[in-house]
């Protein structure tokens, strides 16, 4: 499918839910384009350029195709971050041979996610609150990493790292365990990995 071209779509209310995925770049009958885009798969990168130091993958519900082309062993991406939206995304990371994880929160100031706190209703009034009064001072208060950025990676993320059975309790415990339902939708997370 990506070896050659595929339709993009194009999200005129966001540009951050533009996606290979339709479902995803037109979610909320929102207005669309679609353009062809040519593609390349994440190994014929691999092979052209060499294998990278640090991987970030947000595809917009295609992370899982650069995931799978990462080597299943011999050289690696030290460190690799993911769009955290499917638990199976954290169990590729530990098929390639990764063996340290954490669950980055980017809308909390790229804090580890803390499961139990999101779940409070006046956490999510704050961070709402937090929300507006940040977006009216963004002109005055640079931060470090803006709104929507990849933030830090590899050992500048907040937080320690991990095991893979303790981060994917996280996030099943996050999204309500069978329910797989969010306990809020003001948040949205990245799995990050080291060898």
């Amino acid at each position: 499918m990506f070896r050659g071209g595929a339709p993009f779509y194009i999200n005129h209310f966001n540009s951050e839910w533009s996606s290979f995925d339709k479902a995803i770049g037109t979610r909320n009958n929102t207005k669309y384009e679609v353009v062809e885009v040519p593609c390349v798969t994440t190994e014929n990168l691999f092979k052209e350029y060499g294998i990278p130091y640090y991987m970030k993958v947000d595809i917009e519900g295609y992370d899982y195709l650069s995931l799978n082309d990462i080597p299943d062993s011999g050289e690696r991406p030290v460190y690799v971050s993911c769009e955290a939206t499917d638990i199976s995304l954290l169990d590729t990371l530990k098929k390639k041979g990764y063996t340290k994880f954490k669950l980055i929160n980017q809308a909390n100031n790229f804090r580890p996610l803390n499961e139990k706190l999101e779940a409070k209703q006046y956490y999510v009034l704050y961070r709402k609150f937090k929300h507006v009064v940040k977006h009216k001072l963004r002109h005055i208060i640079k931060e470090k990493y803006a709104g929507g950025s990849s933030g830090p990676f590899g050992e500048d993320t907040k937080g320690e790292w991990k095991t893979y059975n303790e981060v994917r309790q996280t996030y099943i415990d996050y999204n309500q365990g069978d329910l797989n339902k969010p306990v809020n939708y003001i948040s949205w997370c990245d799995f990050h990995a080291g060898l």
